[in-house]
């Protein structure tokens, strides 16, 4: 891709092609980055930069695209550089912007900054991280510093976010079912279901707590049985994938009995062992997972 690098998040475009964020430009992944839409061979059709007087660092994360709007809703957050890439420029920071760009010429019409108001936590702005269009139109976007705000207004002079909701400490990847916004918060163990069906005014409907060997931060939802896959962070935490149920309408989270290792009726399956299928290559770590029809 020339001038930018670092890809991160992937959407399908109605013309058929991917289009992609990319966090940096450069051999150096300096930022900013831009955003790049992809054949489905990997070759380039349109690319652009997501430089701005804003933010001159932004690192583009997320994105959510609306068609029918011309429009693409972009999160910029740091995503971690590569440990063998040199020290990080200067611009190098966490994120406290998102964009609003323009479809149909891949034009960046506008950055701004989440507001932190009055009383509310430190940082609450950092790691603007993931962006989603909720079932009943909302735009909302979670921060990786526990942040959740709503995005709205799709001109330039009007593009702004509202923090509405506080998960309290770091969160990670979110999923959707039915009107329900469900986050995983790994610093505080736990996954939590939200109802936004008052997107202004979200409040938590329930939640699953997890051992303290546990971070929880990537979910996958398996949209036919409202079942969520869940991995552990790197690090400390163990090696684990958990299965949650999502009762659509009740909002309850409950742990899926029934996904365990053989012989070992404890949830969850272990990734700390040293056979596999595939040979003797020890401890894994999963991380990304989904789930393919």
């Amino acid at each position: 891709m020339p001038g930018l690098a670092f890809p991160h998040t992937f959407e399908r475009l109605p013309n058929g092609n991917v289009l992609a964020t990319m966090q940096a430009k450069g051999p150096g992944l300096e930022p900013p980055g831009g955003l790049a839409e992809f054949r489905d061979d990997g070759t380039p059709v349109r690319w652009a930069s997501a430089a701005n007087d804003v933010d001159p660092g932004a690192r583009p994360y997320s994105l959510v695209i609306l068609p029918d709007d011309d429009r693409i809703i972009v999160s910029c957050g740091r995503m971690a550089r590569p440990a063998n890439i040199g020290v990080a420029s200067d611009l190098d920071h966490a994120g406290f912007v998102m964009q609003l760009w323009r479809l149909s010429d891949l034009r960046l019409l506008k950055t701004v900054t989440l507001p932190v108001p009055p009383g509310a936590r430190a940082n609450i702005d950092r790691n603007p991280y993931e962006v989603r269009k909720t079932k009943a139109g909302e735009i909302l976007l979670s921060t990786g510093a526990g942040g959740l705000y709503r995005i709205s207004g799709l001109d330039p002079d009007v593009f702004r976010a509202e923090l509405v909701f506080d998960f309290g400490a770091g969160a990670y990847l979110p999923v959707i079912v039915d009107r329900y916004w469900i986050q995983a918060v790994s610093s505080l163990r736990r996954v939590v279901a939200l109802d936004v069906s008052n997107a202004r005014k979200p409040f938590e409907i329930s939640r699953v707590q997890f051992d303290d060997r546990q971070a929880p931060h990537w979910l996958g939802l398996d949209e036919r049985s409202n079942r969520i896959v869940v991995a552990n962070g790197n690090g400390d935490s163990e090696a684990r994938l958990w299965m949650l149920r999502m009762d659509p309408m009740s909002g309850l989270l409950s742990f899926d009995s029934t996904f365990h290792d053989p012989g070992n009726d404890r949830p969850g399956v272990s990734f700390e062992r040293e056979q596999w299928p595939h040979g003797t290559t020890g401890r894994g770590v999963p991380h990304g997972s989904v789930f393919v029809q």
